[in-house]
């Protein structure tokens, strides 16, 4: 009887919607930073965006070049910053911190990938940090 019975069960589309186990949501752990309630931008991630093309000089000047742009995140609010880059190198990043560093303030933490540029700009932050250290 049971052998009878149970196919026609399992055809039964109105039988199988309420025999149906809801699934649960798997999240996961979110980074420190990005779960506080805090102002924005003060724990930061930075991308680069473009490369854009940009007139130089004069509003009717004919020349462009190419430059990119810094994307700032706020982790919690997601906020966003904008700063122009003239070009890939580290000395360009550290100039876009700086200028962000003075409309913002200094912030506690600021991600990034493992971009040469980022890389470089950090090994000359921490001369820069370890040099005034030695002057004290």
């Amino acid at each position: 009887m049971k052998q009878v019975i149970y196919p026609v069960l399992h055809r039964c589309l109105p039988c199988f919607k309420l025999k149906a186990a809801a699934s649960q949501q798997l999240v996961g752990q979110l980074p420190l930073a990005r779960v506080p309630v805090s102002r924005p931008l003060v724990n930061a991630g930075i991308d680069y965006v473009g490369p854009f093309e940009m007139k130089s000089g004069k509003t009717r000047s004919k020349t462009t070049t190419k430059c990119n742009v810094a994307l700032l995140i706020c982790m919690a609010t997601k906020a966003m910053h904008l700063e122009l880059v003239s070009n890939l190198t580290s000395e360009a990043f550290i100039a876009a911190l700086r200028r962000f560093i003075a409309r913002r303030g200094l912030k506690d933490h600021l991600y990034s990938d493992n971009g040469s540029n980022f890389v470089g700009a950090n090994r000359e932050l921490k001369e820069i940090f370890f040099l005034s250290l030695k002057s004290f």
